[in-house]
């Protein structure tokens, strides 16, 4: 089975989907064939059956949905479950509402069960409680092989869906099972055809004992006389190792972009002259800003060129006497109106006079010019001391 980059995820549920294509290979004409060991019907639409797998090397319990009225062939849709899945019952049908919902739409419907803990991937070594899995292969070769033999099976447009712990594991599939059989058929019509006389790319191909490649294949159509196709001269690279360090290393980039953002600790990335380039939620936070305003930023001072500004204005105001002492200032509300400047900017200004002990807050009443005596030598401590 190969799938389509289609995947998006839904929060509340924890919910990552692919959509993908049921396509036999080469190694699904080699194995030795999956059967039915039971089969239980339970109305017009479901039947439970039991698949017996030598790929998992023991009988796998998978319920199939079918809709009201039949269409012909028609894709699949594989629902998979989270790791809490209990007694053997599946939670999209216990919870989901799968019957209703899909009761109409024109798609067979696949709901493997009993992988707790397995991640639907193929484990490497044997585990006491599990055993030794093989779902990806389960998944993408033998089941969807077993069900076009026996139900009507659209061979492109399929989809599985995560839920839970199964999210990362239909975006697996999406990346190492790719839906390119339609686009490549499509080419080579395009060739066929003449509308076309050469194409490039990257594609996934799988040898006949099984063993999946990347390969940069070039095609060129060489024409006739009569504007025909004549000959087709193709060109492979094997790129398997550059496409899975790419995979690899997208996969990590994005594990890291995750850890980063919603890390407690402040976080951020700073340029070659001193200023925030960027940084995660708890920074900002901590700073009292939001994503755009952080970005230029100094980062030793915490402050922009409008902050130092800002700043200057407030102090010279209290130095000469413009506020005297025990006057109260505008509050920032009114500062921002009077100046123009954005309500942090303000809020930083004010806090650096506080520290500064140029003024004081009075809790319920405003913000105060301190007495002479209670502020800081000219050459205070505040970070933008010395440079105002």
């Amino acid at each position: 089975m190969r799938f389509r980059r289609l995947a998006g995820t839904a929060a509340v549920v924890a919910v990552c989907a692919t959509a993908g294509a049921v396509l036999p290979t080469a190694a699904d004409a080699t194995a030795a064939p999956a059967r039915i060991a039971k089969s239980v019907k339970f109305g017009t639409m479901r039947t439970d059956i039991v698949v017996a797998s030598p790929t998992m090397g023991k009988r796998v319990s998978v319920s199939v949905l079918t809709p009201r009225v039949d269409r012909g062939p028609r894709p699949t849709v594989y629902l998979l479950d989270g790791n809490d899945a209990a007694g053997g019952v599946s939670d999209w049908m216990s919870k989901g509402g799968i019957r209703s919902f899909f009761a109409d739409k024109n798609v067979n419907v696949v709901v493997p069960r009993d992988a707790a803990g397995t991640f639907y991937t193929n484990w490497r070594k044997h585990d006491p409680k599990i055993g030794k899995p093989q779902w990806e292969t389960f998944l993408t070769s033998e089941l969807p092989a077993f069900l076009a033999s026996q139900r009507q099976v659209r061979p492109t447009g399929s989809a599985a869906v995560g839920l839970s712990m199964a999210g990362s594991a239909a975006l697996t599939l999406a990346i190492y099972h790719p839906d390119d059989a339609a686009a490549a058929l499509a080419r080579i019509d395009a060739l066929e055809q003449g509308e076309e006389t050469h194409w490039s790319g990257d594609e996934r191909l799988v040898r006949k004992d099984g063993e999946v490649i990347w390969a940069n294949t070039s095609v060129v159509a060489v024409q006739g006389p009569d504007g025909g196709v004549k000959h087709r001269i193709i060109h492979l690279q094997d790129i398997t190792e550059i496409k899975l360090a790419r995979l690899r290393h997208a996969e990590t980039l994005r594990t890291f972009t995750s850890a980063v953002e919603n890390s407690p600790i402040g976080i951020g990335q700073i340029d070659r002259s001193g200023h925030w380039v960027r940084g995660n939620r708890a920074l900002c936070e901590l700073l009292g800003v939001d994503e755009q305003e952080l970005a230029g930023r100094s980062a030793v001072a915490g402050f922009t060129a409008e902050d130092t500004a800002a700043l200057r204005t407030a102090r010279r105001s209290i130095l000469a006497g413009t506020w005297p002492v025990g006057a109260k200032l505008p509050t920032e509300q009114q500062m921002v109106a009077d100046s123009g400047l954005s309500l942090t900017t303000v809020r930083r200004a004010y806090d650096e006079l506080v520290r500064e002990e140029l003024v004081v807050r009075r809790r319920g009443a405003g913000t105060f010019v301190a007495p002479r005596q209670q502020r800081r030598s000219a050459r205070g401590s505040g970070p933008l001391r010395q440079r105002l």
